[in-house]
């Protein structure tokens, strides 16, 4: 086989081990893509803002922001009604918010890259941001899938374990969205 076939076959196997990741990504966190949580924005925020204003369980400005007031909110609503500690406003939240939970909030490709910010092992969402940012420039020319499993191999060992933090999610939407400026 020539050198040109063979990175060829290279090539291809790592474009369908990218999407066989993205794939089980998506597949994996099909209830963490309806959470809407730290870092989201937009009218599904705005309907949950409402929703435990009239609660009694928050009272700031309804901006369609999940800010930490939203997210504090959500924590006492979950605690009130009994479902388990979290700051999210998960499918079970929703439902007991009377909210439809569809949700568009995350892309597998933010699933992704929250779950690298959180295996990188930093603690302030500066460095969170940092890493993110990092890690959407350094993958141009590829994508981010298989610059991560490139860069990282022992990342793709424990891709599923763990379930990265509301920060971690919020500095990967902030990282895509600073990168695609």
């Amino acid at each position: 086989m020539d050198e040109r076939t063979k990175r060829l076959w290279q090539l291809l196997i790592l474009i369908t081990v990218d999407f066989i990741m993205l794939a089980a990504i998506s597949v994996s966190s099909a209830a963490r893509s309806q959470a809407v949580c730290l870092g989201c924005s937009g009218e599904r925020v705005s309907e949950i803002q409402r929703s435990l204003s009239e609660k009694g369980f928050y009272s700031g400005k309804i901006n369609g922001s999940y800010d930490f007031a939203t997210r504090q909110g959500i924590r006492r609503f979950r605690r009130s009604v009994g479902l388990e500690a979290g700051s999210e406003a998960d499918f079970k939240a929703l439902k007991a918010l009377g909210i439809n939970s569809r949700s568009d909030c995350f892309s597998a490709q933010a699933e992704l890259l929250a779950r690298y910010i959180e295996k990188s092992g930093g603690t302030r969402y500066y460095e969170m941001l940092q890493t993110g940012i990092d890690a959407v420039r350094h993958s141009e020319g590829t994508t981010l899938c298989i610059y991560l499993m490139q860069t990282c191999p022992e990342f793709k060992a424990d891709i599923f374990s763990g379930e990265p933090s509301s920060e971690a999610y919020a500095a990967a939407l902030q990282a895509i969205r600073l990168t695609s400026d």
